[in-house]
This record gives structure tokens, C-alpha cells and sequence, in this order.
């Protein structure tokens, strides 16, 4: 029988052996001697056979390190890996090494190996930052309507509702705890509640009012400055009511009056007439327009309408839609391309 021999203390590549651990009984009952040891690659404890601990170097946190590809000194996007990190503890797949990598911009950061050889990281962050400058101010022009700590384009009427939403007004919604109708508005970044009332009427009245009295102002403030400034004003006609209406940036189709009217839209569960036979029922979405029996006599109407000429919204001239949501004439569309 040979010799016991005690190997605490004693170390084997990064596992250094702590004391003895239980024996492992095999199934035909042999005992072999294990010894718990503790990684100074990572930290942990594991038990170890005494035969394979001579042969081992780690727990087998390093073996992913040698089969991996080593990324120092490759580009990604803005990346320059520098060099290859080890974490304190593993991510959920498993992996212990991130790679230290410097951004164009000067910022360092720890990758790990997918997010750079995928792309899914490509910067720090500048490179979107950039974009978005360049979104906001292609020539100085202030497309998202920032004035006075708040977007403009936000305020202004027409804003479609949210799915859920069951009053028919922005800001408005039952409060199931209070029993009443709470009216809210919001504004440079504060929620600013209006009040409780116990009629939906009451709180779509005092929603409205709080939209006049607060955003009111601000909306004519902002478009009397673009105008003196001259910032891309062009005259666009309604697709509601037919007038020429004068708009400052984007893409509206309805003047600010039927914006209004449009945005007071009816809730789901409130019966409206049909567009075909005018009998009421009771809507499964918003884009309903027709009731169950008139459905093939709307989609017949919408054929139709697609043979009939339809006024560009930005020139005016009519032209033959190819698509149901075309609204500029080829014209039109050609040169929004080129520009």
C-alpha cells in the first residue's frame, strides 16, 4: 500500500491545495483521496481527485482563454482593443474575459468578445450622439422643434392616442382606486396633474383648457420665431377641410382646426355610425370606418379612389396613386430624393 502524502499547501498551476476533502467512494466501493482547492485564477473552491490534480492547471476557467481568438490590436467600428481583461466573475454563458478597447473619441471601456465581432458595439456611445446632431441640426435647422426646455411638435394638436387609452383625450384616464376621472398634462419634463372630476366631460374640458392656457403660448411663440428666422416654411393643403395651411417643419397632413377635431377621437367602446349605411356599431380598432356588412362595399370604394386622381399634398397637382398611402406626386417624391 503506498504511502500517504499530504499535499496542503502545496500549489499546481493557479490551484493551490487547502486540505483534504471527502473521499470519492467509486461503485465498486474504492476509495480515492480529494483535496479542496482554491483557483487563484477566479476565486473558487473546487475538489479535486488526487490524480487529475497533478495533471491540471486551473478549475477549467482557462480552458475557454486558449480556444479563443485573440482581438488585440483589431478595429471594430471605433473600437481599438488593447488588450484582453479578465473578469472577477463569469457571465452567464460562461465566459471570464472581456477586452479593454478605446473608442476614437478617447473613452475606454470593457467589451466582451460577441458585442465587437458581431457589431453590436461599435462605439461608445458618440458615434449615435453624432447622428443625432446631425439629425437635429442638418443646416442649423431645428427639426425636432426644440423651444423653451420642450418639443414643440409634441404640443401640437393632432397627437395619436395611446392603444390603451379609454376617455378619448390624452392626459385623461380613470383611476380605479379613487373612483374618478383624473386629468393630467405634461410639460418640460413635469407631470402636472389638472385635477379629479366625476364626469369624463368635466376632465376632457379641463384637459383642453390646460392645452390652450400652457401650450398655446409656447406653439406661437416658436412659429413667429421661425418665421422672422425664415426656417423652411411651406404651404401645405389639408387633407380635412381643403384649405392651405402654413407649416414650419415636418410632415403634417391636417391644418391645426382639424388636427383638433381629429385628435377628439371616440373611445372603442362607444358605438359610431358607419361610413356606407350609417347604422352604428361598435368598432375592434380605430381605422374602422365601415360595419361588418358594409366591409366589401368600403374596399370596392377604396379601389375605386385608387382610378381617381388624388391632389399632391405638397404641390397640389393630381396624380394616379400606385400605392393607397402615396401622397406625393412623382414629381414631389423625386425631388424630396434628391434632397
Amino acid at each position: 500500500m503506498p504511502k500517504f502524502q499530504d499535499l496542503t499547501g502545496q500549489r499546481f498551476g493557479d490551484l493551490v491545495v487547502l486540505r483534504r476533502g471527502p473521499d470519492y467512494v467509486s461503485p465498486t466501493g474504492k476509495k480515492t483521496v480529494q483535496w479542496v482547492c482554491r483557483c487563484e485564477a477566479c476565486g473558487r473552491e473546487v475538489t479535486m481527485l488526487r490524480n487529475t490534480l497533478k495533471e491540471a492547471s486551473s478549475c477549467g476557467c482557462r480552458k475557454g482563454d486558449k480556444l479563443r481568438k485573440d482581438l488585440t490590436g483589431q478595429r471594430f467600428g471605433r473600437w481599438t482593443v488593447l488588450e484582453r481583461v479578465r473578469r472577477s466573475e463569469p457571465r452567464p454563458n460562461g465566459s471570464w474575459t472581456d477586452w479593454l478597447c478605446r473608442c476614437d473619441c478617447g473613452t475606454e471601456r470593457l467589451v466582451d468578445a460577441k458585442s465587437l465581432t458581431t457589431g453590436a458595439s461599435r462605439s461608445c456611445g458618440c458615434a449615435t450622439a453624432e447622428k443625432a446632431a446631425r439629425r437635429i441640426e442638418p443646416d442649423k435647422e431645428n427639426v425636432l422643434q426644440r423651444y423653451d426646455g420642450t418639443v414643440v411638435s409634441k404640443l401640437r394638436p393632432g397627437k395619436t392616442l395611446n392603444a390603451n387609452n379609454q376617455s378619448g383625450v390624452n392626459g385623461v384616464y380613470w383611476s380605479a382606486r379613487e373612483q374618478c376621472w383624473i386629468a393630467k398634462i405634461g410639460l418640460q419634463n413635469k407631470s402636472i396633474t389638472i385635477g379629479r372630476f366625476a364626469s369624463l366631460a368635466e376632465a376632457k374640458k379641463a384637459r383642453i383648457d390646460a392645452e390652450v392656457e400652457l401650450y398655446d403660448p409656447i406653439i406661437e411663440a416658436f412659429d413667429d420665431e421661425s418665421r422672422e428666422a425664415g426656417q423652411n416654411i411651406r404651404q401645405r393643403k389639408c387633407r380635412g377641410c381643403g384649405q392651405w395651411f402654413s407649416l414650419i417643419s415636418g410632415h403634417l397632413r391636417y391644418c391645426p382646426d382639424c388636427r383638433e377635431s381629429r385628435s377628439r377621437s371616440v373611445p372603442l367602446s362607444v358605438p359610431v355610425p358607419c361610413n356606407v349605411c350609417g347604422r352604428e356599431f361598435v368598432r375592434t380598432s380605430p381605422a374602422q370606418k365601415a360595419c361588418p356588412n358594409c366591409r366589401e362595399t368600403a374596399r370596392q370604394e377604396v379601389g375605386r379612389r385608387m382610378n381617381t386622381p388624388y391632389p399632391c399634398i405638397r404641390c397640389g397637382n393630381p396624380f394616379l396613386r400606385d400605392k393607397k398611402a402615396r401622397k406625393l406626386c412623382p414629381a414631389c417624391r423625386a425631388k424630396t430624393k434628391k434632397d
